[in-house]
């Protein structure tokens, strides 16, 4: 079994910088070209996150060798610096993640039906939501990381995914959107060691099959209070064959 020592060993063979979008987004649109060509029908009959997750999590192992280190690609990882302890992010954070999306205009965007579908309805149920969570409940976890697993630095922690359903319902995927805010820019949080902070938070969801919308967030270690605005995600695929 690990101890600390042996992680401390392991963590020095990962990066001590950063790794950037540009280096990281080729690999990412060709895992996720793989998926909407090979396994198109789990989109079709609407299959759970988990199930699209995994095999997402398949395509980008097979590629990533185009990455300068060897990178851990995990679902629903919940583990950190090989302790036991649970990845967890704070509801306080959540909450106010959900208040500044609120107030940013990129709600307003042509980019695909959650982001022009969200009204402040949405925001109360999304609200609601995170105040009713049981203990257990408040713990989350990322669909997929591509992570270091026992490393806590910024540097061994390289990307978070949220993936939505297009059935999924509106007020779910902007705690998803939430999270993906917290867990990229909350430096503070990773100072206290409360949970790990990424290099850079993806939400994804598909777009009526024809590939794929979401909004990224690349750290640059501010507090969650600083409205950062995320950008726009999308990667065209070609149309499903018959």
């Amino acid at each position: 079994m690990p101890t600390e020592t042996t992680n401390e060993k392991r963590c020095m063979l990962y990066p001590t910088e950063r790794t950037s979008w540009a280096k990281l987004e080729p690999l990412l649109v060709e895992a996720l070209t793989q998926l909407h060509d090979s396994e198109s029908t789990l989109f079709q009959i609407a299959a759970n996150e988990r199930t699209i997750v995994g095999h997402l999590a398949c395509y980008l192992r097979n590629g990533k060798q185009q990455l300068e280190h060897d990178w851990h690609i995990d679902t629903d990882y919940n583990r950190v610096l090989g302790s036991g302890g649970s990845k967890r992010q704070p509801v306080k954070y959540l909450t106010l993640a959900v208040e500044i999306l609120e107030t940013q205009r990129i709600l307003s965007s042509p980019f695909g039906r959650y982001l022009n579908g969200f009204d402040p309805g949405d925001f109360n149920k999304a609200t609601v939501e995170l105040k009713k969570k049981s203990r257990t409940q408040k713990l989350t976890t990322p669909d997929l990381v591509i992570h270091e697993r026992t490393c806590h630095k910024i540097e061994h922690n390289l990307l978070a995914i949220e993936f939505k359903p297009t059935n999924a319902q509106n007020h779910l995927a902007i705690i998803d959107l939430a999270r993906m805010l917290v867990f990229c820019q909350s430096k503070e949080i990773q100072d206290n060691k409360e949970m790990p902070t990424y290099q850079h938070t993806l939400f994804l969801y598909p777009d009526d099959r024809q590939g794929f919308l979401g909004w990224l967030y690349s750290n640059r270690e501010l507090s969650i209070d600083v409205h950062t605005e995320p950008k726009p995600f999308h990667v065209k695929v070609s149309k499903q064959k018959e």
